[in-house]
């Protein structure tokens, strides 16, 4: 899947903050204006994840929130996360999901995200480092579009 991101016309802001959601408890909140929040889904796919999320991390314009969500993977996805979250200043969410196919985790991810603008990424893929910067430049100044890619 090619990543985008999508403009959320709904809300205001309020803090993000680092939590673990538990299976069926995805908590969703207002969005936060100008707040860009990335969605890795993935599944058995911790050996990709790290490269992943230091791609997210090495944005020239930081996101809100980093939200994996997790669709029922067996190997050790969970403490990869972890471990990143933990070397990086991005509040990151994991949020682990029976295994639903990639639709269901990316809307998961949706229902949970806080940003006004949304990006999707791959588990297996990373962002070039200027690319929300970019996305967010071209959402600001054209604010009729509502889908970027």
């Amino acid at each position: 899947m090619c990543d985008f991101a999508i403009r959320n016309l709904s809300g205001r802001g309020r803090p993000l903050d680092y939590y673990e959601d538990r299976p069926g408890e995805v908590r969703s909140g207002r969005r936060g204006r100008g707040v860009i929040s990335v969605i890795i889904p993935t599944y058995n796919r911790a050996l990709f994840l790290e490269r992943s999320i230091r791609s997210v991390a090495e944005q020239t314009r930081a996101c809100g929130e980093l939200i994996v969500v997790d669709d029922g993977s067996t190997d050790d996805t969970r403490l990869r996360v972890a471990a990143c979250a933990a070397q990086t200043a991005i509040p990151v969410r994991y949020i682990h999901q029976d295994n639903q196919g990639a639709a269901a985790a990316r809307n998961t991810g949706i229902k949970a995200a806080r940003g006004e603008l949304l990006a999707f990424l791959d588990s297996d893929d990373r962002f070039v480092p200027e690319k929300l910067a970019r996305q967010f430049k071209a959402m600001r100044d054209e604010p009729q579009y509502l889908v970027s890619h």
